[in-house]
């Protein structure tokens, strides 16, 4: 079964960036202060945030997230990234095809 991508519109420190989690996952990532994340590539990033997880999240809630069935490992890494907590990205809202939730922050 084939999953339909999500679009996300998030707030990333000041700025609204909106498309799909690999698209803002890459363009966080091209925008990053970093050299190390600069120069991976958006599925490194995403792999890096999915691993790490565990150092920022708190156990349970981590428990909680790895529940979760993500359409790709872009919006899983997205999710976990939303809601570290040093993390200056939140994601405000995310759309499947014609359902659209606002998230609470």
């Amino acid at each position: 079964m084939t999953r339909t991508a999500y679009k996300y519109r998030v707030w990333d420190a000041g700025t609204v960036r909106r498309g799909t989690a690999k698209e803002i996952l890459d363009s966080i990532r091209r925008a990053a202060n970093n050299p190390e994340i600069k120069n991976m590539s958006a599925k490194q990033y995403a792999d890096a945030l999915v691993e790490d997880a565990p150092y920022f999240l708190d156990q349970d809630l981590l428990r909680a997230l790895q529940s979760v069935d993500y359409p790709t490992e872009y919006d899983r890494a997205l999710h976990y990234l939303a809601v570290m907590p040093s993390s200056r990205v939140r994601i405000l809202t995310e759309e499947s095809g014609s359902s659209k939730r606002r998230l609470a922050i």
